[in-house]
């Protein structure tokens, strides 16, 4: 089913605090009647940032939560 919302989440070594976000965000859609898609999109951090995605993506309904992964360090743009 198409999204009534898509929201993006760029992040780059964000690992104290992305969680924190997701957990804020699956609360909101559980709450709520319309479809939202949230893509975080890692910038290639060099922290422990896409360990703690892939663990709380474990987590998160797929229906809602896309999780992409560069390698390569991109930053936030």
């Amino acid at each position: 089913m198409r999204p009534d919302l898509s929201i993006i989440i760029p992040c780059f070594n964000e690992a104290k605090n992305i969680s924190i976000g997701l957990n804020q965000l699956e609360q909101i859609i559980n709450q709520t009647k319309y479809n939202i898609e949230v893509v975080v999109i890692d910038g290639g951090s060099t922290d422990s940032t896409p360990t703690e995605l892939k663990e709380k993506f474990e987590t998160l309904p797929r229906d809602n939560f896309k999780l992409i992964l560069n390698e390569t360090r991109g930053g936030y743009g």
